[in-house]
C-alpha cells in the first residue's frame, strides 16, 4: 500500500520499500542525502514538486528515476510571485508541470 510516514520512521521503512516519493523541499531543507541513502533498495525513487527540477542531473546521478516539477514558462511573473511568498497554486500561473525520467542511456555513464 501507500503511505504517508513521519521522518522519524524513515530509517526503519524507507530500506524496504520498493517505490518512494521524496518532496523538493528536503533539497532545500537539507535532508535528501539522508534520505536517497536510505533509498538504495527501491526499483522507484520519484522527487517531487517545485523545488524538484532545479537539478536533475545530480539526482539521476543518485539514484532517482523521476522528477515531476515545473518550467517557468514567465519569469517575471515568477519572480513576482516568490516575492510576495506566493505557493504552489500561485506558481503554476507561471509555469507548467513537467515530468523528467531517467533512461537507461544515462545510467549508463
Amino acid at each position: 500500500g501507500v503511505s504517508v510516514l513521519p521522518e522519524e520512521e524513515a530509517d526503519e521503512v524507507i530500506p524496504e520499500a520498493g517505490a518512494v516519493v521524496i518532496t523538493g523541499s528536503t533539497i532545500v531543507n537539507k535532508t535528501i542525502d539522508r534520505l536517497l541513502g536510505l533509498c538504495r533498495g527501491a526499483r522507484e525513487v520519484v522527487i517531487l514538486g517545485p523545488t524538484a527540477s532545479l537539478v536533475p542531473d545530480a539526482l539521476f546521478d543518485r539514484g532517482v528515476t523521476a522528477e515531476m516539477g515545473i518550467r517557468v514558462t514567465d519569469s517575471r511573473a515568477m519572480i513576482g510571485i516568490v516575492g510576495e511568498g506566493g505557493g504552489t497554486r500561485q506558481l503554476l500561473r507561471s509555469a507548467e508541470k513537467m515530468a523528467l525520467l531517467k533512461t537507461e542511456e544515462m545510467g549508463q555513464g
